[in-house]
């Protein structure tokens, strides 16, 4: 069965609202695939737009958290190719309260790159449903400071940080033994 080309999407809400919804999507289907739950704070007034919690027992702690900023980029297919890591720009009030060192639930600044045109987001056939392209991850635990007069900063994003359910449960897993959660496994 061929499944019918997605019309013109552009009446139903603008690309900012796409964006985030389709990003929150992606990051509700990595967590659903290992069992996590995930919430939404209200009021977003915290720089976290999801909170995604676990049963993992560990050695020192019980039942984890993480909280989650997600952000969305529309990316060209060649943006892909062959470069190891992609830019981002946030404004200084994200990074400042993402690089705060004092907070008890660990943070992550979520991407998820997207194709330019919102129809190529999603592919169906009966045997899947793929979502395009994928989710990366980036912790600003401890950056440094911006100069008072600079208000935004860019951040290099790794194409390593994959944002999966093996690297939730990683993170999980650090956090409930007491570690680091947020790294790179080789």
């Amino acid at each position: 069965m061929i499944f019918p080309i997605i019309p013109s999407p552009d009446f139903y809400s603008d690309i900012s609202s796409k964006q985030e919804g389709f990003a929150g999507a992606h990051i509700r289907a990595v967590c659903a695939s290992l069992g996590c739950g995930i919430s939404k704070p209200e009021p977003d007034d915290d720089k976290i737009d999801f909170t995604i919690s676990s049963k993992v027992r560990g050695t020192v702690l019980t039942k984890p958290k993480i909280d989650i900023q997600s952000k969305c980029k529309l990316a060209s297919t060649h943006l892909l190719d062959n470069v190891t890591e992609f830019s981002y720009q946030v404004d200084k009030s994200l990074y400042d309260n993402h690089r705060d060192t004092q907070v008890s639930i660990p943070r992550l600044l979520v991407i998820t790159l997207v194709p330019r045109e919102c129809r190529d987001w999603i592919n169906y056939a009966h045997e899947s449903t793929r979502l395009s392209f994928c989710s990366y991850w980036l912790s600003l635990k401890g950056m440094a400071a911006l100069p008072d007069e600079q208000e935004s900063k860019v951040l290099r994003i790794p194409r390593a940080n994959v944002f999966s359910a093996a690297f939730i449960h990683r993170s999980m897993q650090r956090i409930s033994d007491g570690h680091e959660p947020f790294r790179i496994e080789d």
